[in-house]
């Protein structure tokens, strides 16, 4: 008895032929899976030695507190080096579907913010990580975010104490007469 593999049944459908080459999980990053949870930093840069990468990462590990105050992640895309995102090395073919959706021509420093609903909102050449938190604190779900902590923080004091009403109050020791 021959064992026959049933992957294209689970991963392409059922035998429909398909124009583009199946790509594995590993070939790509599901930005996806960072929406709502997130906002995420993608710097593209030549190299990891150019001054303005070098310049915008050294402000980014001295404002930790802040990155994480509003929910940052960091993709380094680089062109010669190491590309890093936040869960370690990227592979070249995950650099280069990056690359393709947030193209970079020429500059040697990029940087494009999006926001926890997915959607971008910077693309610059330059900018530093103060225009970045401004940008972001005035978006309307991080000033919910900001409202929420502060009022866990501080929470309102106890006002004076309301009356029950009628309704609301029991009388335990009144007794009612049960008719037997």
């Amino acid at each position: 008895m021959a064992i026959v593999p049933i992957v294209s049944t689970l991963v392409g459908g059922c035998g429909k032929p398909t124009s583009q080459p199946m790509r594995l999980a590993s070939d790509t990053i599901d930005l996806g899976g960072y929406q709502w949870k997130h906002r995420i930093v993608l710097v593209l840069a030549e190299s990891d030695e150019g001054p303005e990468y070098r310049d915008f990462m050294g402000a980014w590990s001295r404002a930790q507190e802040g990155v994480k105050d509003r929910d940052l992640v960091v993709f380094q895309i680089l062109n010669k080096g190491t590309s890093m995102g936040p869960s370690g090395p990227l592979t070249p073919r995950q650099v280069d579907g990056l690359r393709e959706r947030f193209a970079t021509a020429g500059e040697p420093l990029k940087i494009v913010l999006i926001g926890k609903d997915g959607e971008v909102k910077l693309r610059s050449g330059s900018t530093s990580i103060a225009q970045i938190f401004e940008l972001i604190d005035t978006m309307p779900m991080r000033r919910a975010e900001m409202l929420e902590r502060e009022a866990t923080k501080n929470p309102p004091p106890p006002g004076p104490r309301r009356r029950p009403s009628r309704n609301q109050i029991s009388y335990p020791f009144i007794r009612k007469k049960v008719r037997s």
